[in-house]
């Protein structure tokens, strides 16, 4: 069965660039959720993620059990787990525990979660590479219909794990570039996939920008409007990747002068 990524993603670059604003892949064929990130704001829209799950779940189903990965991490992993934690049981469709990996650095061989106990592995990991054998579950949990969101600076995990790659469909940062699969904008209202040379991943200052809805008929994005204001966050961009069987959700741009960070 297919990896099937879900990004919202944004548009910050030379041209109308598709950038990555949050991190949100999903496994095929499972419940589409799509996880929205916090920076500024403690609460991010999870009515998203709440209509998402109420697709697939009827209230009255038990609630969907949700692991969040962290222990490593180049942004604040230790002050950004316990909201998102919180936002997702405040929505009380989640039972959410939380697994810790060794510090960077340090023995990873014992780092084992039991991604198969869960309906949901939210990863706000980017360190050291996991054993083959915890690589291994993730790939066949996420195969088997688990459900794998990518959590802001996470994207820029495991650059050379293949797999990895397919599952989460586009990525920056991690040295990724041409090489890891093309670099997919919308231009003149076309999604674009450029196999140019370039260095994957980057963001402009903290800004307000609006959302655009791609795909307005799916699951996730029904009953929102064509396009809406989000806070002023990072707005990630220049994504390269894999690009497999790929859906754009919603997409973002970034003025000229507010793109810093990415190639030129």
């Amino acid at each position: 069965m297919p990896w099937r990524p879900y990004l919202v993603n944004g548009l910050p670059s030379n041209k109308y660039t598709v950038v990555r604003w949050f991190s949100c892949w999903l496994a095929p064929e499972r419940n589409t959720i799509m996880w929205k990130r916090l920076w500024v704001a403690a609460t991010v829209a999870v009515g998203l993620v709440v209509a998402a799950v109420l697709v697939v779940q009827g209230a009255e189903k038990p609630k969907l059990k949700a692991l969040i990965i962290h222990g490593q991490n180049g942004h604040d992993w230790r002050a950004t787990t316990p909201v998102l934690k919180k936002i997702l049981e405040e929505t009380e469709l989640f039972q959410v525990e939380v697994a810790t990996s060794p510090p960077r650095g340090a023995d990873m061989s014992g780092f084992k979660p039991n991604f198969a106990a869960y309906d949901v592995v939210i990863s706000n990991y980017q360190g050291d590479e996991w054993p083959e054998e915890t690589k291994k579950a993730m790939v066949d949990y996420v195969a088997g219909g688990g459900g794998l969101v990518i959590y802001h600076f996470a994207l820029a995990a495991f650059p050379n794990w293949k797999e990895w790659n397919e599952m989460i469909g586009l990525a920056g940062c991690g040295g990724r570039n041409e090489k890891h699969g093309p670099y997919v904008y919308f231009e003149n209202g076309k999604l674009i996939y450029d196999d140019s040379p370039g260095r994957a991943g980057g963001h402009g200052p903290m800004q307000e920008f609006a959302l655009d809805v791609r795909a307005a008929d799916h699951p996730i994005m029904q009953s929102l409007p064509p396009r809406f204001a989000y806070v002023k966050d990072e707005l990630y961009g220049w994504l390269w990747g894999p690009a497999k069987n790929l859906t754009i959700l919603a997409t973002a741009y970034a003025p000229e002068r507010k793109r810093w960070f990415g190639p030129t």
